[in-house]
């Protein structure tokens, strides 16, 4: 399940273990690793939004299948390579093109 794959990403990614995740978003933590391990298949959605807050992200963000992290690694690596002048360009780009998506 790509929302469970994503929730693991991002708790991993924030250091935030499933069980500080169910504390964070006010959930059981049976249910909380229900669905790590793919043994829900549909959560709620207002599971979902409670997870989304917790992590900081949309709900939308969690259900979207993600790039490989290999290719999100190989592009950080190169932004982090460019000049400073360059990365704050790629920043505001990039903050101009969630802006429009979110617009939407």
């Amino acid at each position: 399940m790509i929302a469970a794959r994503n929730i693991q990403a991002l708790i991993e990614k924030r250091g935030l273990p499933p069980v500080g995740l169910a504390r964070e978003a006010n959930l059981n933590r049976t249910g909380v690793f229900d669905i790590l391990k793919g043994r829900v298949k549909n959560p709620r959605l207002d599971t979902m939004e409670k997870i989304a807050t917790a992590i900081g992200v949309t709900v939308q963000e969690l259900l979207t299948d993600m790039p490989d992290d290999s290719l999100r690694v190989t592009i950080a690596a190169k932004i982090d390579s460019q000049p400073h002048s360059t990365r704050v360009s790629i920043d505001a780009m990039f903050d101009l093109m969630i802006a429009q998506t979110q617009s939407k």
